[in-house]
């Protein structure tokens, strides 16, 4: 071991797999998940690990279960929304398994302070049937994440590492093994074997296939029940049953309470396939146990379910009970307040100053959107142009945008914003209220990113369908609110590998779009013409907007 360093919940993932032996990782910017890519970016010439910034989730996904099946051990790093879009290979590939290792970082936002929504990935882990396990604490990270690795490669599935943002940034001293990673593989042993049909997904296997997979599943739930991952502690008639790294909150929360004795603990992670030989013992002599978990009652549910199967009469609190908030991170506080309601005590006056005891501050390096946009950022006279043009017409236009610094159109001084969802989602969002609105002006707004990760699909669908509208691409050459991570738009890999840029309008040939135009910002001429032309067009228009973001 080393000596004691500070180090976070990601670093710790980054650290395990670098130990686990990762070869390929690719993922798609966004928060928590980012820092584990970039974390093993940072050292991925020194350990030989490919890493890159794939165009979508599903694409990153694709490019870690190909490394995988070829032999690689590939880890895909994406948040919560982003195993949406892998999902669609994700439910192929559950059925066909694996070869080497492949484990899936999958970054849940309780609260959604930098994403659209607050999903819980767990129930998309259900859903697609694979293993899934959560840190208990950040101390656990790094190995844990070997284990993910050498469990997916033994029962030749993907795993899914889940974590929150208090874990992704809660900070402690811990003595971690040292960064060594297993040697390479020689090229002759990386290869893809053809294995009976192994690789292909078809309606002739896809029984037997599913049968396999519950086997596997019932293996793994077996080999759960001893894992050393999950803690029991204590002995009572009243329990607490941690999910995840809610078991640190816990621990913190329950640090400074003055609690009753006879209180059992157990911190599960371990949550797909949630194991009965573990959950059972721990409720049994119970008459009460209290669920922490986020952000979904998933436990919850399934504990009722366990209790009621074995015959075990036990109130099970938590979320469904009213104890816990449904909705939002759990913060040290309400933790605090479901806990002492709980038990019937008095909630502490004072608790520990943690990640979690109050919403986070927003990184200094992307102001708040609350703020609007950045001094100097081009989007700003780029949307004056754009409004000036529609008032000039006597027209109000529909704008739909994208995740990314477009959001921050719905706040003064422009408030232009009328609809924002998913990413890549504007153009066919837009495409809709066209079609039901035919005298509006309707332009879609996907950054740079954002066209490649799934918007040029909408652009091509109305291109086909010929819709009426404009789409405008905001290129400031970069995915900035998601840390500033590099684009197609620049040509430059995650490892800064220089090559030509991917530019939008290239595409407008191919699609049969006439109406093209590139302009920066800048040029006041030149931006109210482009508008001026693409308003007056009768028909589908490309406008790019080409200018770097003040913050590269």
């Amino acid at each position: 071991m080393s000596e004691p360093q500070r180090i976070n919940g990601e670093q710790a993932l980054a650290r395990g797999a670098i130990r686990a032996g990762v070869r390929v990782v690719a993922g798609y910017p966004g928060s928590p998940s980012t820092a584990v890519l970039t974390g093993l970016l940072s050292v991925a010439d020194e350990h030989g690990i490919y890493v890159e910034w794939s165009v979508n989730e599903k694409v990153a996904f694709e490019v870690c279960w190909g490394a995988a099946i070829s032999g690689l051990r590939s880890l895909l790093c994406v948040k919560g929304v982003g195993l949406n879009v892998a999902l669609d290979t994700v439910m192929a590939v559950n059925l066909a398994g694996t070869r080497a290792g492949c484990v899936l970082v999958v970054g849940d936002d309780p609260s959604a302070y930098r994403s659209q929504n607050e999903q819980d990935s767990r129930l998309l882990g259900q859903f697609a049937e694979l293993p899934m396990i959560e840190a208990t604490h950040v101390a656990d990270g790094c190995a844990l994440m070997e284990y993910a690795f050498e469990l997916s490669e033994r029962i030749e599935m993907p795993v899914i590492m889940r974590e929150v943002r208090s874990f992704a940034f809660t900070q402690v001293d811990i003595a971690l093994p040292p960064a060594e990673a297993p040697p390479v593989k020689a090229p002759a042993d990386v290869t893809l074997e053809r294995a009976q049909r192994r690789w292909i997904a078809s309606t002739s296997n896809v029984i037997s296939r599913h049968r396999q997979l519950h086997e596997k599943l019932d293996g793994v739930e077996g080999e759960f029940s001893e894992s050393a991952f999950n803690n029991v502690a204590g002995e009572g008639s009243v329990g607490i049953l941690s999910a995840g790294f809610c078991g640190s909150k816990v621990d913190a929360v329950l640090g400074a309470m003055e609690t009753p004795d006879g209180l059992a603990r157990l911190d599960l992670a371990t949550l797909l396939p949630m194991p009965r030989n573990v959950v059972v013992p721990f409720l049994a002599p119970l008459d009460r146990v209290l669920i922490v978990e986020e952000i979904e009652p998933y436990v919850e549910t399934r504990v009722k379910a366990m209790a009621h199967d074995a015959g075990i009469d036990v109130d099970v609190c938590g979320k469904q009970s009213g104890h816990l908030p449904r909705e939002g991170e759990l913060l040290a506080a309400q933790i605090a307040e479901g806990i002492a309601t709980f038990l019937g005590v008095t909630p502490p006056a004072d608790l520990p100053i943690t990640p979690f005891s109050a919403p986070p501050l927003k990184p200094s390096l992307v102001p708040p959107v609350s703020d609007g946009l950045c001094e100097g950022c081009p989007y700003d006279p780029t949307f004056r142009a754009l409004g000036a043009a529609l008032e000039g017409m006597g027209a109000r236009g529909v704008i739909v945008a994208d995740p990314g610094c477009a959001v921050r159109l719905m706040v003064p001084p422009l408030e232009m914003l009328d609809v924002k969802m998913a990413m890549g989602s504007c153009v066919g969002i837009a495409a809709g209220i066209a079609r039901s609105n035919p005298a509006a002006h309707v332009i879609a707004c996907p950054g740079d990113s954002g066209f490649f990760h799934s918007a040029l699909l909408g652009l091509a669908n109305a291109a086909y369908n010929r819709a009426r509208m404009i789409v405008l691409v905001l290129d400031n050459l970069t995915t900035a609110l998601s840390g500033c991570q590099p684009s197609p738009t620049t040509g430059r890999t995650a490892a800064g590998v220089e090559g030509a840029p991917l530019l939008p309008e290239k595409f407008a040939d191919a699609l049969n779009i006439d109406l093209v135009r590139v302009f920066d910002p800048a040029d006041h001429a030149v931006t109210r013409k482009a508008f001026a032309n693409a308003l007056a067009h009768d028909d589908l228009s490309l406008l790019v907007m080409r200018s770097p973001c003040v913050l590269l």
